[in-house]
């Protein structure tokens, strides 16, 4: 098995050793069933991707191919506006 760094977030880390500490396994170990299992749950939508990014190669479609990568840009911005706290939300901050 080839082993390599991946750079997640702190809290993230946390999470993935208190969670693979609970199932007897590693913070990696827990990483790689989680990337299988998200290809599994999303082999049509990558599957698609990749057939529009192969036509578009073929094809000479730079605008096309632009278009496909801005949306994943797109979607993550959406989530992440999505889960941003608003002004007004006071549930992320922590009672004294």
């Amino acid at each position: 098995m080839n082993t390599q760094p991946v750079r997640i977030p702190e809290e993230t880390y946390r999470s993935a050793r208190q969670i693979s500490g609970l199932l007897g396994t590693t913070p990696g170990s827990l990483l790689q069933i989680a990337f299988q299992e998200y290809l599994a749950t999303h082999r049509d939508e990558i599957t698609q991707a990749f057939d529009y990014a192969r036509k578009y190669i073929a094809s000479q479609d730079r605008e096309g191919l632009a278009h496909l990568a801005s949306q994943g840009i797109r979607e993550r911005a959406k989530r992440a506006a999505a889960a941003a706290p608003r002004p007004d939300d006071h549930s992320s901050r922590m009672e004294e």
